[in-house]
């Protein structure tokens, strides 16, 4: 049967507004001790998949200096303390597309993002949009640029691997892509089947 190590002794090692490092020392049910092994303690995320009734969406793409490398993804980040992940959701697309919702958020699921080094949870969302009357082509926020895609064309980028992004930002497309059925009046030719 399996079971959860007991942590006997935690040092934090660095702890600041961005990140919180500790060290642990722990027992596995084995009798094995694990020393070290290092967590990051961290704010919850969020990200939002922006879509509009004709089925198009809006990603950002910005350097992501951990990676080295430009990237696109879904407007997100940190979920701010004392802060739902939906209105948070709602900030972060402003933020970073200047784009608001004109229905209700939809939260499509929660997950572990990486749950060997970090103990905090990604939040989903999806938002429709209206079609810009002008197209969004800079973000609010300097080093962001906005593009888009149509729904098809966005599951067929996380199928085909043909755009380097996270699996968090893979997870939360297709999890958006399936759940458009829940807005009455999306161009059904973008939602899978």
């Amino acid at each position: 049967m399996l079971k959860k190590w007991s942590v006997l002794a935690e040092k934090d090692l660095i702890k600041d507004e961005w990140l919180h490092l500790s060290r642990h020392r722990c027992l596995k049910s084995d009798g094995s001790i694990v020393d070290p092994y290092y967590i990051i303690n961290g704010r919850d995320w969020v990200n939002v998949m922006p879509v509009t009734r004709t089925g198009h969406a809006y990603l950002i793409r910005e350097y992501r200096h951990g990676f080295g490398e430009i990237l696109t993804g879904l407007p997100g980040g940190l979920i701010d303390d004392g802060e739902s992940c939906m209105t948070a959701a709602a900030r972060e697309l402003w933020e970073e597309t200047g784009l608001t919702a004109c229905a209700p958020l939809l939260l499509t699921g929660k997950m572990v993002v990486n749950p060997s080094t970090h103990s905090n949870m990604g939040y989903s969302v999806l938002a429709l949009v209206s079609d810009p009357q002008e197209p969004v082509f800079e973000s609010p926020e300097s080093g962001i640029e906005v593009v888009r895609y149509s729904v098809t064309e966005l599951v067929d980028i996380v199928l085909s691997g043909t755009e380097l992004l996270s699996g968090y930002d893979a997870a939360s497309i297709l999890r958006g892509a399936f759940s458009l059925r829940k807005f009455p009046g999306i161009d059904s030719t973008s939602c899978p089947s």
